[in-house]
């Protein structure tokens, strides 16, 4: 008897990631929101909590990345101004459209590539 194998076994035995709706976005308005399903609040509080620190430490990855782009754009057409000042107006368009930005990142903007990041 011939049996069909659908899912490959990994070399490793590393975490089976599976997905799990929760996240919506309008990407019109730039809203996010997070409405778990009935399937998550069935899980231990413990592995609730695991999962949303690791959701919670991807996800912050992703907004540095983009506040990063976000400064290199805006430093690319205002490549004469000091690195200081680059920053400072980095922060201030941030500021204005609503969005945080963390204070070591900012620092590590103004310090990166000698200023020239």
């Amino acid at each position: 008897m011939k049996t069909l194998r659908l899912l490959k076994v990994a070399e490793d035995s590393g975490p089976l990631h599976l997905p799990l709706q929760g996240l919506y976005a309008d990407l019109d308005m730039g809203r996010g929101s997070v409405r778990m399903t009935d399937e998550f609040a069935t899980i231990a509080p413990s592995l609730q909590a695991e999962v949303l620190q690791d959701w919670m430490q991807a996800l912050e990855q992703l907004r540095r990345r983009a506040l990063t782009q976000i400064y290199r754009d805006m430093s690319a057409r205002c490549k004469d101004l000091p690195a200081a000042e680059r920053v400072a107006a980095f922060r201030s368009s941030c500021e204005q459209a609503g969005l945080e930005v963390p204070p070591d990142l900012a620092i590590a903007l103004q310090h990166a590539r000698g200023g020239q990041a």
